[in-house]
């Protein structure tokens, strides 16, 4: 998760947000589709470990994404399977050799839409209760991240004459923001980005012991009591855009 929290705003974000869906989602294709304009089917990029099959993907976006946005600006969640119907998405799954795919849309300002493409291969699996959980769960993250990443890069790419800070320091300035001193902001952050209690000792020049210190009391300020509940506060800020 620090590789991609690190990859917001950049041009690698797609490249290491495929690496991280691979790893911890139950799939045998994927592919993330970038939209510009949903209303005129405009597929501005395509990328999969399979080539093949984001071209396929993008194929299929535009008809997906102009579905009825959900509300209250969640992702959107879609299983479809194949069924021996002659329509475009019975045959976009033959052709790609699947027995069903999930689809995410992410809704994005100015009539944009992210999409991740996760399909099955079609030898009979399907994705069971608990698979579809973990995907959904896992997803519902990514979608703040997907948002951030949004964010950012729309906002370094108007920074033409000032070099924008690292991703480090716009997570610490947000924790500033909910009431962490600068220190603990800075602790928290280095937390995040998958720095040990040592290892950010030794950056700061302090101790251990005023690490775990510091590291009690902005759990307490922020009513987390790990470091799960901690990624789950930074998405929120990153999402919401305070100061980043």
């Amino acid at each position: 998760m620090k590789d991609l929290l690190s990859a917001i705003g950049s041009a690698d974000f797609d490249k290491v947000l495929l690496e991280y869906l691979h790893l911890v989602l139950p799939s045998d294709r994927i592919a993330v589709v970038s939209m510009s304009a949903v209303r005129d089917a405009t597929v501005v990029d395509a990328k999969g470990h399979d080539p093949e099959y984001a071209r396929l993907a993008a194929a299929q976006a535009p008809a997906a994404a102009r579905a009825d946005p959900a509300s209250g600006g969640a992702p959107e969640f879609a299983i479809v399977q194949a069924d021996g119907a002659e329509h475009a998405t019975s045959r976009h799954l033959r052709e790609a050799r699947l027995t069903e795919e999930m689809r995410v849309i992410t809704r994005l300002q100015g009539d944009r839409a992210f999409m991740v493409f996760l399909g099955r291969v079609s030898h009979g699996a399907t994705w069971g209760p608990q698979e579809l959980e973990l995907a959904k769960r896992s997803l519902s993250l990514l979608h703040s991240v997907i948002i951030a990443h949004d964010r950012c890069h729309a906002r370094v790419q108007n920074w033409n004459e000032v070099a924008p800070p690292s991703n480090e320091s716009r997570l610490a300035q947000a924790f500033e923001t909910r009431g962490l001193t600068r220190r603990e902001s800075e602790i928290a952050a280095m937390i995040l980005f998958g720095h040990s209690t040592l290892a950010v000792a030794m950056r700061l020049a302090i101790s251990e012991n005023t690490v775990k210190v510091h590291r009690k009391h902005l759990n307490q300020k922020l009513g987390v009591k790990s470091q799960s509940e901690l990624f789950g506060f930074a998405f929120t800020a990153l999402m919401q855009g305070e100061r980043l």
